[in-house]
């Protein structure tokens, strides 16, 4: 298509759309005017209907008005005279008012007269009765006024005007209350006037609008729509109908406000009909402008554009035709755009003139290039046939150029490589892509070279088909070459590494697949490893350590001398030795004694620690054709060295081992050393204990007491120590074994601190601990080695703090194991606790960190002489700590001494005087978080007052409580907290410590109780140690002491029974209801006795332990029957008391073996120790059994103190006399009569060997752990399990009283007894029947117990 058309066509698209866009704005707004005055009319029209309506109604209003308000009507209601009605209300009336109702209704709803007339047939007519509703409205609304229409004194109700709507069709209604003629009232009734809106009506607003109206009947609408409709500003609606008429409507209300007709009016559309006239007439004027516009458009383009480029197209035309780019084109001058097109032709004109140039000279160049490259170039057509070869294809192939013109490829490829030539070509010709091939082809002498050549097709510029094919190829036989080499190289690499790293093959099968490789890959047929012998000798000899013979005309360990010169020479050398032929090698011609002839010869010296150590040789009988590769030395070599480097680590293995072998055997020797020696020690020590206690129980002077009390401690010192080096023997020689049973972490670190708290007190040390809230109360770990390491730090800390404090932290950090993470658990089994034990001592300098936890070594000489000590304490512990998974660390001012863990920082809250020794252990939790505090919400919003004067006891129990919701405030100053009370702040209770301020705790509670907020307040006493030598029940004021270091269990139970309704009482114990400590009989002043308790339940061996220290007596304490007979190995004892079940060995048991031991003895006159049996078994055939194991006597428990008395004032001391007879204690019970759950009686002799509160917390611990385990047995099946659980719970109850859950115990014990000694299984239903009632009793024994001990705290 021509430009001339293409101007046209775009001219005539403008000139459409600019007549649609005109159309479309002008429509939209000219319309839209047009229509909005159209609505606008009808509206005024509808207006002036509703106008004319209304003046209808304000005419009929007049009407009622002047008839109500007349003297004759007001008369008339009363008297009803009928002259009235002839005079006033005769036929003419409704005529001529147009009325078509009249009704008078008197002041009590009733029609005084009515009358209707249809004017249309000017006769009179009922009223219609569907209207008595309406006029009951009306008379009742003007019978009962709530509103007056005018302002005076009687209140006149309004009139009502409106429409109602009747069956026989609407009523135009007015209402008004019927007055006097000067409107005074009082209304004595309701005139009511009504017109018909009938067709006359409508005829008539039609005459009087002059349009077409018409009144239909409301189309009921929704509920929603109505009120809208109802409470618009303009319900006038205005609708067209069609393009000639258009329609307005509006909603009629009857006088209850509802729609019920609807007015409508029907009009002509002329100012509708005039905009689209208008419209037309303005799209036809702009049709005809824009085709005037449009023509001179046209030819003003003509002339100044397209003349103009007809012109230059036909100059271009005739260059073209030409063919001569040196023309150019005559362009007029101007600056317009033909201008600038001319310009820019005429400089394309010149670049390709000097491209053509280009070209020429590019043909030129690319014809030497072709005919000087040493790359052979060709052309070849789309079938491959060449048409084109460089000349350098005689100096690569042999081949005269000429000679190729028109031969095909594939003649000269090596057939393996033809399919590959096929694939080439057709990606060639399919696709635009240049394609390298790789391939062997014919050289004129008949060898196959390698070839690489890309290809390219060249394609034709117009048709785009391909033209011929372009080739560039060079020789790549050299390269082939390397990479075949490198190949062969990587193979036997990998072939050596396969064999040196081989688990499967032993050192001398290595070597020979060594050698077996090298023969392959050199083509050589023997190979032999040599080492030299005696190479400094005269006489040096060779050894065979592996070779390859054909003729096996040696083996493994042959020697031969070393005579042959190419070893000589090849142990000489530096580099490999290597000829194919002996004839250019320079060597004689030489054969081995098997009549090998040598003629190839390969071979390299192996070196060990720098020295020469043997050769690696391989040989051949025939000499070789091709040399050896580069390849070949090289693998040579790696051989070598790998032979070499083998033979350094066995002999440097051989040097380790031996060496860890003798270090092990010192350490071992070492160990056993120390570990003979300290038991052998352990022995006399034991002895010189004994002696010393036996000394002790006789008379004595004042120093003698004091030398046998120095040698009892020093004794003891020494004995510790020995245990300490006997640990530490026992973990370097890696005998030491961890023990893993649940225990209580907090009863680890209390029993620990308690073992402290005297040492501190005397030194006046504040002792504290601190147990983080996310911390597992129960773990499973070593409860012995963990009591140990905090045993050691918190001795340490004692020990170099002069004043201050030494406080315990415990932290823990949950360890979630893969299974965990996977799951997303949010709980984890295993923790890592941190304890860190700090104090206020002297500290440790930076320079002496790196001595702490060596072994028998201290800070400096100075401390050892000053504070004692071996210096092992905390290398044990760190080697304890490390043992049970975690590590030991201190920090001491900003300097960190041992191993912390990784990311470890320092706390900021660290103290900056004195140390703080860390450790860590992994345990695995028995039981989730915070289980031990139940109540704890109870205690939640609480208010607490702390007044103390140490700033870490404040924290202490300001944290602890804190976890449990209560809200503290704290001060080290009576004072203020005396203004606090007399302030009026109100606590639930507070803490007092016994010496604050210079003013001690009974003056400060004086004071509390003097103040309004202070009289009932609770208030509880720390006290230390030393601060016991008071009677609590003298103070009344106090509900409680509790002990320092302040344990958690104690506090929780002493707020939990003040705070929750169960306050605690003061008991008032009378001088004759205690037994005073002085009651309790000293027997060991009449009878000294050397006492061995066999118990392994704590709680138990705390009660027997207590009761007879306040009688006397120091007793030595054995886990189970094993220690009893190596106790009495060390030394003689008066009296056993033993447990009949105990682990290991049980009672019985060792029962038998004392008897049997003294029954064997050779001398007569060395008398067996008494032996008391002590269960919690009350049977008699227990109590057979214990006399028939060689028992002497029968206690039961838990142990009273009037049957301890009795059965040892049946001992005597062990003499040569014969040992008095025995008297045997019935100890069956009465189980007839019904007990409490816990007996008083035990509960009384416990307050009295002040042992009630620690026993009863033990056993809230131990208890569970026995449930537990009598749970698991019953679940298992296990009898035995079920027997010593049951039997171990039965005697801590029983030792405590509660002797209805021992007796439930012992029926579980009875079952588990059958289970064993008669093999029958047990009965799950009655077994867990009394399961179930033992765990019922144990919740109230506990709860009776807590009861018990807190109660016993206010003693």
């Amino acid at each position: 298509m021509k430009l001339h058309k293409k101007t046209l066509l775009i001219i005539g698209a403008a000139l459409i759309s600019l007549i649609v866009v005109l159309y479309t704005t002008a429509s939209c707004i000219l319309i839209q005017n047009f229509r909005n005055l159209e609505i606008e009319s009808v509206h005024q029209d509808v207006v002036r209907v509703i106008k004319a309506l209304e003046d209808d109604l304000a005419n009929l209003d007049t009407i009622a008005q002047d008839q109500a308000k007349w003297d004759d009507t007001y008369a008339f209601i009363n008297q009803q005279n009928s002259r009235y009605v002839r005079s006033n209300l005769a036929n003419t009336m409704f005529m001529d008012l147009r009325l078509n109702l009249f009704i008078l209704i008197d002041s009590q709803g009733q029609i005084v007269f009515s009358k209707g007339f249809d004017i249309n047939s000017q006769t009179e007519t009922p009223i219609p009765a569907s209207l008595s509703p309406h006029l009951k409205s009306v008379s009742l609304s003007f019978s009962n006024p709530s509103r007056s229409c005018f302002e005076k004194e009687e209140e006149i109700p309004c009139p009502t005007i409106g429409i109602v709507m009747l069956p026989e069709g609407p009523l135009l209604l007015s209402a008004r209350p019927i007055l006097t003629s000067i409107a005074h009232g009082p209304s004595r009734g309701t005139l009511v006037v009504g017109r018909y809106l009938d067709h006359n009506e409508i005829d008539r607003l039609t005459q009087i609008t002059q349009l077409a109206v018409e009144i239909n009947p409301w189309t009921p609408l929704n509920p929603q729509q109505t009120q809208q409709i109802i409470n618009a500003e303009d319900p006038i609606r205005v609708q067209p109908l069609d393009t000639s008429t258009i329609l307005g409507s509006i909603p009629l209300l009857d006088i209850y406000n509802r729609p019920i007709l609807n007015l409508e009016i029907q009009s002509d559309r002329p100012i509708f009909r005039q905009g689209r006239t208008s419209l037309i007439y303005l799209t036809f004027s702009l049709f005809l402008i824009g085709i005037i516009l449009s023509a001179i458009t046209i030819l003003v383009f003509e002339k100044l554009i397209l003349a103009r480029l007809l012109d230059l197209t036909h100059k271009i035309n005739q260059i073209g035709k030409s063919r001569d780019p040196s023309l150019r084109l005559t362009v007029p001058p101007g600056e317009d755009e033909l201008t600038g097109l001319g310009q820019t032709i005429n400089q394309m004109l010149e670049a390709l003139e000097q491209a053509n140039i280009q070209s020429q000279d590019s043909e030129e160049r690319y014809r030497l290039m072709a005919e000087y490259s040493t790359d052979l170039i060709t052309h070849h057509s789309r079938r491959g046939l060449i048409r084109y070869a460089s000349p350098a294809c005689s100096l690569l192939l042999g081949y005269e150029p000429e000679s190729l013109i028109g031969q095909h490829p594939s003649k000269f490829f090596h057939p393996d490589d033809l399919n590959t030539l096929s694939k080439t070509l057709e990606i060639v010709l399919s696709q635009k892509v240049s394609y390298t091939l790789t391939y062997r082809i014919r050289h004129k002498n008949g060898e196959y070279i390698w070839f690489e050549t890309t290809s390219r097709a060249i394609y034709h510029p117009e048709t785009g088909r391909v033209q011929e094919i372009l080739g560039v190829s060079r020789d790549i036989s050299d390269r082939k070459q390397r990479e075949q080499e490198l190949q062969d190289s990587e193979a036997s690499i990998r072939s050596l590494y396969q064999i040196t790293s081989s688990r499967h093959l032993d050192w001398q099968e290595q070597l020979q697949q060594i050698l077996k490789l090298g023969c392959d890959k050199f083509h050589l047929e023997v190979g032999i490893i040599n080492q030299i012998l005696n190479l400094d000798t005269p006489q040096p000899s060779a050894q065979i350590m592996a070779g390859i013979d054909p003729n096996n005309s040696w083996s493994f360990g042959d020697n031969f001398d070393l005579n042959n010169p190419l070893i000589l020479a090849t142990l000489k050398a530096e580099n490999p030795l290597i000829f194919e032929s002996v004839l250019v090698s320079g060597f004689p011609s030489y054969a081995d004694e098997n009549c090998w002839q040598i003629e190839a010869y390969m071979a390299i010296p192996i070196k060990v620690y720098g020295q020469v150590y043997g050769t690696l040789c391989f040989w051949s009988q025939n000499p070789l054709n091709e040399p050896f590769r580069a390849v070949d030395q090289e693998l040579l070599k790696l051989m070598a060295q790998w032979i070499g480097s083998e033979i350094e680590r066995q002999q440097t293995a051989q040097e380790l081992s031996q060496a860890r072998d003798e270090a092990l055997a010192a350490t071992r020797a070492k160990s056993e050393f120390l570990a003979t020696m300290s038991h052998e020690i352990r022995t006399p020590m034991n002895a010189v204990i004994g002696m010393t206690g036996l000394l002790l129980d006789t008379p004595l002077s004042l120093v003698q007491q004091d030398f046998v009390e120095t040698i009892r401690s020093s004794s003891d010192a020494l004995l510790s120590l020995i245990n300490d080096i006997l640990d530490f023997s026992k973990i370097e020689s890696g005998k030491l074994d961890l023990e893993a049973f649940p225990f209580s972490l907090r009863t680890c670190l209390e029993e620990s601190l308690d073992l402290l708290a005297t040492k501190a007190a005397s030194k006046s040390l504040e002792l504290g601990y601190f147990i983080d809230a996310y911390t597992p109360n129960e773990v499973v770990g070593d409860m012995a080695r963990v009591r140990q390491i905090l045993v050691n730090l918190l001795s340490n800390a004692v020990k170099f703090t002069a004043r201050g404090e030494v406080l315990v932290s415990v932290s823990a950090k949950p360890l979630f194991s893969d299974l965990e993470l996977t799951a997303k658990s949010m709980y984890s089994t295993h923790y890592q606790i941190e304890v860190a034990v700090s104090d206020t001592g002297i500290g440790i300098p930076v320079d002496r960190m790196n001595r702490l936890f060596k072994s028998f070594s201290q800070v400096d000489a100075s401390t050892n002489r000053q504070y004692g000590g071996t210096g092992l304490g905390l290398a044990i512990s760190q080697r304890l700590a490390e043992m049970m998974g975690g590590k030991m660390w201190v920090v001491s001012g900003d300097a960190i001494g041992g191993h912390p863990p990784e990311n470890w920082q320092i706390n900021k809250d660290t103290p900056t005087q004195g140390s703080t020794f860390y450790f860590s252990i992994v345990v695995q939790s028995s039981q989730n978080l915070l289980p031990q505090w139940n109540h704890a919400d109870e205690l939640a919003g609480k208010r607490l007052l702390i007044i103390d004067s140490h700033p870490t006891n404040r924290q202490i129990l300001t944290k602890q409580v804190q976890c449990w919701g209560l809200v503290v405030e704290d001060t080290d100053s009576p004072t203020e907290a005396i203004a606090w009370l007399k302030q009026g702040k109100t606590f639930d209770i507070a803490i007092v410590e016994m010496e604050i301020a210079n003013l001690d705790g009974f003056n400060f509670a004086t004071q509390v109780r003097q103040t309004s907020a202070g009289v009932d307040l609770p208030l509880v006493m720390l006290i230390s140690v030393a601060q016991q030598n008071f009677n609590p029940t003298d103070h009344r004021d106090f509900v409680a002491f509790l002990n320092k270091p302040i344990k958690q269990s104690p506090l929780y139970n002493i707020l939990i029974n003040v705070l929750c309704g169960e306050p605690l009482q003061i008991k008032n114990w009378s001088r004759n209801q205690m037994r005073s400590p002085q009651d309790i009989p000293l027997l060991a002043e009449k009878l000294p006795l050397r006492i061995l308790l066999a118990e392994d339940h704590l709680v138990n061996q705390k009660v027997a332990l207590q009761i007879l220290q306040r009688m006397g007596y120091r007793a030595d304490v054995a886990g189970n029957g094993l220690e009893v007979l190596e106790a009495l190995e060390r030394q003689p004892y008066d009296v056993i008391l033993m447990d009949m079940q105990m682990p290991i060995m049980d009672g019985l048991e060792a029962a038998r073996q004392i008897k049997k031991r003294y029954d064997n003895q050779e001398k007569p006159y060395s008398p067996r120790p008494r032996i008391i049996a002590v269960t919690a078994n009350a049977m008699e055939s227990d109590r057979a059994e214990c006399i028939a194991a060689g028992m002497d006597d029968y206690i039961s428990k838990p142990i009273r103190m009037e049957q301890l008395v009795k059965v040892l004032r049946n001992c005597r001391p062990i003499t040569c006399d014969a040992i008095v007879p025995s008297t045997y204690l019935n100890t069956t019970t009465d189980d007839s009569k019904s007990s409490p759950i816990l007996d008083p009686t035990v509960l009384q002799g416990l307050r009295e060997i002040e042992a009630l509160e620690e026993v009863a917390e033990m056993y809230i611990e131990s208890a569970p752990e026995l449930l537990n385990t009598i749970q698991i047995a019953l679940q298992q099946n296990d009898p035995t399990a079920l027997k010593q659980a049951a039997h171990s719970l039965k005697s801590i109850s029983g030792t405590l009283g509660a002797f209805g859950l021992s007796e439930l115990c012992l029926q579980l014990e009875i079952m588990g007894r059958q289970g064993v000694d008669a093999g029958v299984p047990i009965p799950q239903p009655s077994a867990e029947s009394v399961y179930t009632q033992i765990q019922a009793e144990l919740e109230r024994v506990k709860e009776a117990l807590t009861n018990e001990a807190s109660a016993n705290l206010t003693i």
